[in-house]
């Protein structure tokens, strides 16, 4: 695997948490939203994220900034207002 300067990750749309340990293996810090609760806690039974958040892609909830990557895979189709999803998620780089 490469290795990438990120600190802070922040995986939105993390589901059951697929991606979450290899994040977790790259970055000191790894932050999973998902809108799901049943998926979030698939995701905490792995415990490979350091928080999981309940949430809206379209809503991130930090503040500009925040993270050094912002990942989303396989999830954007499920996202009711992909675009915002993008605004948002630039504004947290």
């Amino acid at each position: 695997m490469r290795q990438v300067d990120a600190r802070r990750v922040f995986e939105v749309g993390c589901g059951t948490g697929r991606w979450l340990a290899t994040l977790d293996s790259i970055a000191g810090e790894v932050v999973g939203l998902d809108s799901s609760i049943g998926m979030l806690y698939q995701a905490h039974a792995k415990r490979t994220a350091s928080a999981l958040l309940q949430g809206d892609s379209a809503e991130l909830p930090f503040v500009d900034g925040s993270f050094d990557v912002v990942f989303c895979v396989n999830a954007i189709h499920h996202f009711g207002r992909p675009e915002r999803f993008i605004q948002e998620a630039a504004q947290l780089v």
